[in-house]
């Protein structure tokens, strides 16, 4: 099947194990299956994992979302800091 797509088998494994696919492959195993979108859609349900890993995938890109809205606060604070300095310096010359 890798072959059949020019992917790795390693990545093929990968969607077996996981059910997650970019477009493209999926696009590309579509092609090679003779499957139609029906067809992808019906046997969707079979391939997925348990709601479990979405959402502790959810859980993890909320976090992050969380400290790098954190990081961005923080380096705007640093930003306005760094101007405040820059404005002193230059009323002392």
């Amino acid at each position: 099947m890798a072959d059949l797509i020019n992917k790795t088998r390693p990545l093929i494994s990968h969607i077996e194990n996981t059910g997650n696919i970019n477009p493209y492959t999926l696009s590309a195993l579509k092609k090679v299956l003779d499957f139609d979108n029906s067809q992808v859609n019906e046997h969707a349900g079979y391939y997925q994992k348990d709601n479990t890993s979405a959402q502790s995938t959810q859980v993890l890109q909320e976090k992050l979302i969380n400290t790098l809205s954190e990081e961005i606060e923080t380096l705007k604070e640093l930003v306005t800091t760094q101007r405040e300095i820059i404005e002193m310096l230059k009323n002392q010359k």
